[in-house]
């Protein structure tokens, strides 16, 4: 069977997780309006099956409660913690959307003033359309929190200090070898105390889902043991960028690659890793000022970027804790976090695979008051109609020059939950909701 013209497959249905639970929904489409939320088409029955909202034999994970007292008398209820941020979404314009949702239900909802956070209550005449009236509020909730901009981003610090040093350097060296290039400034190079790994963007909007976010990371951090049973040792080189002209570039990145240095004795790994302990750190290798062709230490990505695999799996033992220098191994590890995270309802639905990449320049920052995690976001949900112009730099000449830099060794212990236009007073880094470490 072939799908209909729109695209859509009936065989196949889109999918929500709420909570533990996956349920299938039909498509309708929506939009913002100067009210909240609104919707182009009827909202129908057949957004949710009907067998998993309205059957009398299903396992609902909510209390369902008789009232036994007031105007309510004899009628049922259920009441659960919805943030006010969703509020609009689902009074809609002019209370259209709960009106609808109201007589599909065959429930009152009631919501708590405006300005207040609190219980939303379902009441209706059965347990049946109470569990029917509250499983289409939390699908919409769901759909509404796609909309919602992001608070926080999972995050991996890859600003130890001989990494800082050593981009310290490769920023002085860019600027003064091709600082009269179009569009290359000062302003473009990340602030060196917030260089990172993104591995997902998430809104968490209140304290509720704040504490389901740090819950949520330190079980899938705990989970991910047996991909790594330790911590990750790669190194940080080579420069890369997103699209196919290096001479219109947005941003620029550094990928990871093998650690291919010195055995590292006991003694050794209870040292931090220093920038110039290897050959090569903090300088271009022998490959500086060769002509650019488009191949080797510079690369184009088309997909997006991911962790270069080179050789086999590297694991060493050091004393009790357990190295893993394997790039391959660490992009599973990411892509076991960011999807541990969509599984648990606290990150929506991004990407295929974690983008593994550390930005070094992005013309996002010459607006400082944005993160390029959000500049990220807002680009995927945007179409590009809608974007406008394009800011670009010419990179050809930091390509040519510096495409096979390297940065140094990373360590990677541990995984944060980072809050977005932060910065801490002490590292200069993000501030952190909560810090998981990789090993205990």
């Amino acid at each position: 069977m072939s799908a209909p013209e729109g695209g859509f497959d009936v065989l196949k249905p889109p999918t929500y997780w709420v909570g533990n639970r996956c349920y299938r929904v039909l498509t309708h489409q929506v939009e913002n309006s100067n009210y909240g939320y609104t919707e182009k088409d009827d909202y129908s029955d057949e957004d949710v099956y009907n067998d998993e909202a309205e059957g009398e034999g299903g396992d609902y994970d909510f209390l369902v409660e008789q009232i036994k007292h007031g105007p309510s008398n004899g009628k049922f209820r259920t009441s659960w913690y919805v943030s006010s941020v969703y509020y609009p979404f689902i009074i809609g314009s002019k209370g259209a959307t709960r009106k609808r949702l109201e007589q599909e239900s065959g429930c009152s909802i009631v919501i708590p003033p405006r300005g207040t956070n609190g219980d939303i209550v379902v009441i209706g005449n059965s347990v049946r359309k109470v569990r029917t009236g509250r499983l289409k509020v939390v699908l919409l909730i769901e759909q509404s929190h796609r909309k919602i901009a992001p608070t926080h981003f999972i995050s991996i610090p890859t600003n130890q200090p001989h990494i800082q040093d050593n981009f310290t350097k490769f920023k002085a060296r860019v600027l003064g070898v091709c600082g009269n290039d179009r569009g290359v400034t000062e302003q473009l190079f990340q602030e060196v105390g917030r260089l990172h790994l993104t591995v997902a963007v998430l809104a968490a909007v209140d304290d509720v889902d704040r504490k389901a976010a740090v819950e949520a990371l330190k079980k899938s951090v705990q989970e991910s043991a047996s991909l790594h049973g330790g911590y990750f040792r790669l190194r940080l080189r080579g420069l890369h960028y997103f699209n196919d002209d290096p001479s219109e570039v947005a941003v620029l990145y550094a990928g990871l690659k093998h650690d291919h240095g010195k055995e590292v004795s006991n003694e050794q790994c209870k040292l931090e890793a220093e920038g110039d302990a290897h050959e090569g750190l903090g300088g271009a290798s022998e490959t500086v000022d060769r002509p650019f062709t488009g191949k080797g230490g510079a690369s184009k990505t088309e997909g997006g970027p991911s962790a270069e695999i080179g050789g086999p799996p590297q694991t060493e033992n050091c004393g009790e804790e357990k190295l893993d220098s394997s790039p391959d191994s660490f992009q599973n590890f990411a892509d076991f976090i960011m999807n541990s995270m969509i599984k648990s309802g606290v990150v929506n639905p991004q990407h295929d695979k974690v983008k593994l990449h550390v930005t070094l320049l992005n013309t996002s920052f010459l607006l400082r008051n944005r993160d390029e995690d959000q500049a990220e976001y807002d680009n995927s949900r945007t179409p590009a109609y809608k974007r406008g112009p394009k800011v670009t730099f010419d990179a050809r000449a930091i390509l040519q020059n510096f495409s096979d830099y390297d940065f140094g060794v990373l360590e990677v212990r541990e995984v944060q939950l980072s809050v977005m236009h932060t910065r801490d007073s002490n590292t200069g880094y993000y501030t952190a909701t909560t810090t998981v470490p990789l090993t205990p």
